[in-house]
């Protein structure tokens, strides 16, 4: 078999409404399947830092949306400090990028990072969804991080909302629809368990 024979290496990216349990079901597919398992570019911890440094020192994500023109804007040329706001956006998009690529060479379950874009029509990968009622994750969420339920509850509204702008922002797309997912899985009718075999069973299909 020649070089441009050899398949690509096996990958799954994964993404999540808050709460669905995908570091779990992650886990438990890369120990059965013997895959790395890369974590998430921002925690639920960093975006909650980050929310309270907004409050104090103005919304990031908003002016992030102003200096990339997502938002109208009246200002005359833009300020040096701007345009290397811009610069600086612009680095870490194909930073990110470079890594996922990288990341995929070797193969593995990449957690966010908007590996499923990016990676989108690339043979031998597999891209799946975690979803469920609020309620329930909002539960599952406060008892796996043993945090209270308000907290878990500002969690969910804030990353429900944070992630799906940061991926419309970085990458261009939204992740709630169904055009770039092969498998959209209910963790709060399956359970970590049921989901981790379903995802192992369809990387299965997708290695064939």
């Amino acid at each position: 078999m020649s070089p441009d024979q050899v398949p690509a290496a096996l990958v799954i990216t994964m993404w999540e409404q808050y709460g669905s349990g995908m570091t779990d079901v992650a886990d438990r597919v890369g120990r059965q399947l013997s895959l790395p398992v890369t974590g998430q570019a921002f925690s639920s911890e960093d975006l909650e830092a980050q929310e309270e440094a907004e409050e104090r020192n103005g919304g990031f994500l908003d002016r992030l949306a102003a200096v990339l023109g997502a938002v109208p804007s009246g200002l005359s040329a833009a300020k040096a400090a701007d345009v290397n706001e811009r610069e600086g956006f612009e680095q870490l998009v194909a930073d990110n990028r470079a890594l996922v690529l990288s990341m995929a060479a070797q193969g593995g379950i990449i957690l966010g990072h908007d590996a499923t874009k990016i990676l989108a029509g690339r043979p031998n990968t597999l891209h799946v969804k975690f979803v469920g009622p609020v309620e329930e994750r909002v539960a599952r969420a406060a008892a796996d991080r043993g945090i209270g339920t308000e907290r878990a509850r500002r969690r969910q509204e804030r990353e429900d909302r944070v992630r799906v702008e940061m991926a419309d922002r970085f990458n261009r797309w939204d992740p709630r629809g169904t055009d770039y997912w092969d498998l959209i899985v209910n963790t709060t009718t399956l359970g970590t368990d049921g989901a981790a075999d379903l995802v192992v069973r369809a990387a299965g299909r997708i290695r064939g």
